[in-house]
């Protein structure tokens, strides 16, 4: 083998040995937006561009954090996997008319593919007069919000021999998902390790098989139901 070709192989091998890293963890959209107001008694939300690791998130106090000048204020973090994004609720109501400023530090949250953000994130914005809320909606109930939701949209699953589970709690809360080892078809409280969930949300990472129902997607306030109902399991 002549030198030439020689180091061309040894080029071409070097080449595929090289791994594309995927880019920085980014915050895409916020609620409120930068400089903006929201009412005092309101989350904020944060949306990224990609899905996040699997809550719970607990907030940091060096990594996460809302303050106003010196004042610090508690909060707890929920996640939206429809949306890609965190939600931040204070723990109390805002001062009407007081400048904040919510900061997530680059290890405050980590993607599934590992991925950080690249610096903290910082949000500034001013707290405006309290507004009427809607009423915390009921517990979801599987008969009566989820069944309806996917009957005659997931007509592969039924009694045997149909090939996929019957969509019936029983068939589904705490039994092993045959496509997706080590994971069940519903892990109560769990929503991202439970193989349901993970197959409506669309394109989720390291899940077999296209995203259900096919064809036509169900909306994302219904899969949001569905994840509530795991949730409260």
């Amino acid at each position: 083998m002549s030198m030439e070709r020689a180091a061309a192989i040894g080029l071409i091998a070097a080449a595929c040995s090289l791994t594309t890293e995927a880019p920085p963890l980014e915050v895409v959209d916020s609620q409120p937006e930068s400089r903006q107001t929201l009412p005092a008694n309101q989350a904020l939300r944060l949306t990224f561009d990609r899905y996040l690791a699997t809550p719970p998130l607990v907030p940091s106090p060096d990594q996460t954090y809302l303050r106003s000048g010196e004042n610090v204020v508690g909060v707890e973090l929920g996640y939206d996997p429809v949306g890609l994004a965190v939600i931040v609720a204070p723990v109390q109501e805002l001062s009407p008319g007081r400048d904040y400023q919510l900061v997530f530090g680059p290890d405050a949250v980590v993607a599934l593919d590992g991925t950080r953000l690249p610096q903290a994130f910082e949000l500034a914005f001013t707290a405006s007069p309290a507004v009427a809320l809607a009423a915390v909606p009921a517990k979801p109930d599987f008969a009566r919000d989820i069944l309806p939701l996917l009957t005659g949209r997931c007509g592969c699953h039924g009694p045997s021999p149909q090939v996929f589970p019957e969509l019936v709690a029983d068939a589904l809360i705490g039994k092993p998902s045959a496509r997706q080892p080590g994971l069940n078809l519903v892990e109560p409280g769990l929503p991202l390790r439970s193989q349901l969930v993970r197959k409506l949300l669309r394109d989720y990472p390291a899940t077999f098989g296209e995203t259900m129902p096919p064809g036509s997607l169900l909306p994302d306030d219904d899969i949001r139901l569905v994840v509530s109902w795991v949730s409260s399991l």
